[in-house]
C-alpha cells in the first residue's frame, strides 16, 4: 500500500463461537490500537515506547445459546497515528522505528451444566508507520477448535479375587508382625554390659594394655577413680598405659589400673558400667570381690 494515497483503513473483525448444545456464555470484547516505537539489532527487537488507544471500548455480552458471533468494524485514520509517533520520537529524541497494531481482544466463558471452558483470542493486524509504502500483516487469525470435557466418577464393581488376595497378604503381614513382637528377645543384663564394655575398648583401645597375671604391691596406696575418662586423663598426665588383666570372658575383667610413682589409680569397671546403664543392683559376689581386692591389693605385674 502507498501511504500518500490512503485516507483510512477499514478493518473487519469477526469472531464465532460454535457449540452443539446450548451454553451459558458470558464475556467481553474490545478493539484497541497500539503504537510501538522499537529498535532492532541482530534480529532482536527492543521496545522503546508504547501507547494504547481504545477504538471500540470494552463491551460485555451474555447469552444462552449454541452459537455466538461478534462482527465489528474499525476505521483507522493512518495519518493521525503517524503524526503521534513522530511527536513522541521528537520529544524523546530517540530515532526509532514505529509500527501500528490493531487488535480485537475476546474473552468468553461457556458454562454447560456447571462444566466451564474459557476462550481468549486476540486477532490483529500490524503495519509500519512513517514509511512510503507498507504491507499489512495478519496475526492470530487461525480457527481454534475446542471441546468441553466433563469428568465423571463411575463406580467400578469390586474385583473379589483382588480383594481376597489383598486380604490374605494383609493377614500374613499381621501374623508376621505378631510373631516378631512375641518372639523378640529383650536384651539381657549381660548383653547390655558387654555392649558398654566393647565401647570402652573402641574409644580407648590405643591406651589399654592387657597383662597375663596379677601381683601384690603392698607399698603403694590405692586411689579409686570415678570414670574411664578420669583414668585416661591420669594416664595421659603420667605418661603411663591403662593396664588390665586379660580374660576371654569380658565379665571377668573387673578392674583397670594406672600405676604411678607413688599411687595406684584403680577403676572398678563393673561398678562404672552398671552406673552407665542405670543399674544400682550388684551381686553379692561382686561386692565381696571388691572388698577382697582392696585387702590384697592385687596389682598388674610390671612388664
Amino acid at each position: 500500500y502507498l501511504t500518500q494515497i490512503i485516507d483510512y483503513i477499514k478493518i473487519n473483525f469477526s469472531y464465532i463461537f460454535e457449540g452443539n448444545v446450548p451454553a451459558s456464555i458470558k464475556g467481553n470484547y474490545e478493539i484497541i490500537a497500539v503504537i510501538e516505537g522499537y529498535t532492532k539489532d541482530n534480529e532482536i527487537t527492543k521496545t522503546i515506547w508504547k501507547k494504547v488507544f481504545p477504538v471500540i471500548k470494552k463491551t460485555y455480552i451474555e447469552a444462552n445459546k449454541e452459537n455466538i458471533s461478534i462482527d465489528k468494524t474499525a476505521i483507522i485514520k493512518l495519518a493521525e497515528y503517524e503524526e503521534y509517533a513522530r511527536s513522541i520520537m521528537q520529544a524523546i529524541k530517540v530515532n526509532s522505528s514505529a509500527r501500528l497494531s490493531v487488535q480485537m481482544n475476546v474473552d468468553l466463558t461457556a458454562d454447560i451444566d456447571e462444566v466451564f471452558t474459557q476462550e481468549k483470542m486476540s486477532p490483529s493486524i500490524e503495519m509500519p508507520l512513517n514509511v512510503s509504502y507498507f504491507t499489512i500483516s495478519k496475526l492470530n487469525n487461525e480457527e481454534k477448535p475446542g471441546i468441553i470435557e466433563e469428568t465423571r466418577q463411575v463406580e467400578v464393581p469390586a474385583d473379589m479375587k483382588k480383594i481376597i488376595l489383598c486380604g490374605m497378604i494383609i493377614g500374613i503381614l499381621i501374623v508376621s508382625l505378631l510373631f516378631i513382637i512375641i518372639f523378640t528377645i529383650e536384651p539381657t543384663e549381660e548383653h547390655i554390659y558387654i555392649k558398654k564394655f566393647t565401647k570402652i575398648f573402641k574409644n580407648h583401645g590405643n591406651r589399654l594394655v592387657a597383662l597375663k597375671s596379677k601381683i601384690d604391691v603392698p607399698d603403694k596406696p590405692c586411689c579409686n577413680v570415678r570414670s574411664i575418662d578420669d583414668l585416661v586423663k591420669i594416664a595421659d598426665e603420667l605418661g603411663r598405659p591403662v593396664l588390665y588383666v586379660y580374660s576371654p570372658n569380658y565379665m571377668e575383667i573387673d578392674r583397670f589400673y594406672v600405676s604411678g610413682d607413688t599411687w595406684i589409680y584403680i577403676l572398678d569397671i563393673k561398678d562404672y558400667i552398671y552406673s552407665l546403664i542405670d543399674r544400682n543392683i550388684f551381686s553379692k559376689t561382686v561386692i565381696e570381690q571388691k572388698e577382697e581386692n582392696c585387702k590384697t591389693k592385687d596389682l598388674p605385674e610390671n612388664s
